[in-house]
């Protein structure tokens, strides 16, 4: 664009001795427009990097769902041929090959290299909707927090704060049952 207006003005100031007037102004016009252009994309850019971080943190709230669920599944396998009991770690269902260790990391965590998920120990089958895993991390959407609890009658979900805090002081006064990784 510079270069444009400096020959321009030349071609002005020379009496009309030099041409080309004509390619300057197009050369200004495409400079102009490419600069203007930039800073649109760069705009709506920084615009859909919110929605697009929602989307990766729904993304792993779903996936964090999923490994509770299978969890919770392969923890009713276990009771299913140990008379109602479920395991007192998670580490017993990969020793049986209920599942595979990657399902223990969840992707709502930052360090990659630990066991994400707590097994509640000493409960049964038969003790219903009871909370029997969850993951210890948390998601933010918006301006909810989520937990992610999977429950003894086999079912996983996504709840927000305040409805699980009760749930977790429930857990804490339990008598018998203690979170076991």
């Amino acid at each position: 664009m510079i270069c444009g207006h400096i020959a321009l003005g030349k071609i002005k100031r020379s009496a009309g001795t030099l041409t080309g007037s004509g390619l300057a102004v197009a050369g200004l016009v495409l400079g102009y427009v490419s600069f203007f252009s930039f800073f649109i994309v760069t705009i709506l850019a920084g615009l859909a990097l919110p929605g697009i971080h929602g989307a990766l943190n729904h993304a792993k709230l779903a996936v964090s769902v999923r490994n509770v669920h299978k969890i919770v599944q392969a923890c009713r396998a276990y009771a299913d041929t140990n008379d109602g009991q479920f395991p007192d770690s998670l580490g017993v269902l990969i020793e049986q090959q209920l599942i595979e260790e990657k399902i223990l990391n969840s992707p709502l965590s930052k360090q990659k290299n630990e066991t994400d998920y707590v097994l509640v120990t000493g409960y049964t089958i038969a003790d219903g909707d009871k909370v029997l895993v969850y993951d210890r991390n948390t998601v933010r959407r918006g301006k909810h927090v989520y937990y992610i609890l999977g429950y003894v009658n086999g079912s996983a979900e996504a709840v927000k704060k305040v409805d699980v805090d009760a749930v977790l002081e429930l857990i804490d006064k339990e008598d018998d049952p203690t979170p076991k990784r």
